[in-house]
């Protein structure tokens, strides 16, 4: 598995469940620049697949996800990645 990204930003929603990881990320995301990447802990373990289907409706890149126990760390890009 490749290292993972450098996240200019990290968002704890350790803990809280749907819509508050989405909510909290599209907080964080509005305030970024195209390009940079937010980190979403999360609990929820509909989170990952949450995130995924909000990063195509809001035209961001989900970047990956790792899973350690309950703990869902998730990194997405802000804008669409070159493809």
């Amino acid at each position: 598995m490749s290292e993972a990204p450098q996240a200019d930003i990290t968002v704890d929603t350790f803990g809280l469940l749907c819509p508050m990881p989405i909510i909290k990320c599209g907080e964080a995301v509005r305030k970024m620049n195209v390009g940079e990447v937010v980190k979403v802990i999360a609990t929820d373990p509909g989170a990952v697949a949450d995130l995924k289907t909000w990063c195509k409706a809001n035209r961001n890149t989900y970047v990956r996800d790792e899973v350690n126990g309950r703990v869902h760390t998730i990194w997405i890009s802000k804008g669409l990645a070159d493809v």
